[in-house]
């Protein structure tokens, strides 16, 4: 028991490297044992898509994501324990209270439902809802051997979100979505909050709404770009869209000679994002040179896709195949990168009225596609 607390208090110093801790989220991840809800772990094997399920041991005590569930078909992961510092920034966002009303969008492995239990207390109350039967239906057992029987789990459609147990003061989603569900927006109370994880083709980010009334307002929490859950789904996985890089390589080749380092700036997760809301279909993909022995980044239209090559240390060479006009596309999201001063996520605004849901920098507005 000692050993367990003195792990526990290991887990709380590594989140607090990473994110300040109010004292009910501290004393949450204190009171919570994550070995309980993750017992094994899938942990992979080399550099190819080959897991082995092991006993979780002290992996519980670190801070890292563990991956809890694998597609048989594809290998890829379908599930997982969030990384707890990440648990942690969205459960200081939510800012829950004793006696609140929280939906949880993704049960995973019941942990988080837990976490938020111990906070909102005897006096609330969590529902966790997911769609995979056998998550939901493990996520119930871990919490009922960890004593929080009191948490909700409930199999069904988390895009949809939960109406028996609505209204909520609190949404927290766990996994990914491309726009907010209508339904979440209704189901809060008229000063609720609903955090959660945007995705697009290019950028991930953790978004902290604020509902009032009839109205949402939001900022980007402060998570870097490369941080991202699984994406939510209706039940079934989509197939991943394959390129036919045939119809490209036929197309007419034009080259500009840019003397700015575009290879470097895509790797800034900031300038990914922006290119995101100013290009939402732009889609960005890794194509194997055999001559050059490495994978080159293209970006990708319907009608274009172009690599960026270096030629000299202050010259590279834009490569563009196609008829859309896709450079002079990417330089106007360059120059609106440099004229809002490299923009940060700190400097977006989020916001959802009965006209639509946008993304803002500035003067610029951007609507989020509706995919629900």
């Amino acid at each position: 028991m000692d050993n367990d607390l003195a792990q526990t208090q290991h887990l709380v110093s590594a989140i607090e490297r990473i994110t300040p801790l109010s004292a009910h989220v501290r004393q949450a991840f204190l009171s919570v044992a994550r070995v309980l809800f993750v017992p094994q772990y899938y942990r992979r094997q080399g550099r190819v898509l080959n897991w082995a399920m092991v006993d979780t041991g002290d992996a519980a005590y670190t801070d890292e994501a563990l991956v809890t569930k694998v597609d048989p078909i594809s290998k890829h992961p379908t599930s997982s324990s969030s990384q707890p510092s990440l648990m942690a920034i969205q459960l200081e966002a939510l800012d829950l209270q004793p006696g609140q009303r929280v939906l949880e969008i993704g049960a995973g492995t019941g942990y988080n439902a837990a976490l938020m239990a111990h906070i909102v207390g005897s006096t609330g109350h969590v529902v966790s809802i997911d769609v995979d039967y056998d998550l939901a239906h493990a996520a119930k057992q871990h919490l009922a051997i960890a004593g929080y029987e009191q948490v909700q789990v409930v199999c069904g459609d988390g895009l949809q979100g939960y109406e028996g147990g609505a209204p909520y003061d609190r949404i927290l989603a766990t996994g990914s979505f491309r726009s907010f569900p209508r339904s979440w927006f209704d189901q809060l109370t008229a000063h609720g909050r609903l955090v959660g994880n945007l995705v697009g083709n290019l950028a991930s980010v953790f978004i902290c709404l604020k509902k009032k009334q009839a109205v949402g307002d939001g900022i980007l929490l402060p998570i870097g770009g490369d941080k991202r859950y699984m994406e939510l789904h209706h039940g079934q996985f989509l197939p991943p869209h394959l390129l036919d890089w045939a119809v490209y390589d036929v197309a007419i080749l034009k080259e500009h000679l840019i003397h700015f380092d575009f290879p470097t700036l895509i790797e800034n997760t900031d300038f990914l994002f922006l290119l995101q809301c100013f290009s939402p279909r732009l889609e960005r993909h890794w194509r194997y040179n055999q001559a050059a022995e490495k994978a080159e980044v293209y970006f990708v239209t319907e009608q274009s896709c172009l690599t960026v090559q270096a030629c000299s240390p202050h010259e590279w060479l834009v490569q563009e195949k196609g008829s859309g006009g896709l450079w002079e596309h990417l330089y106007e999201a360059y120059q609106l990168w440099i004229q809002y001063n490299h923009p940060s996520l700190a400097d977006y605004h989020v916001s959802i009225d009965q006209s639509g849901q946008y993304i803002s920098l500035g003067d610029m507005r951007w609507q989020l596609t509706q995919n629900d």
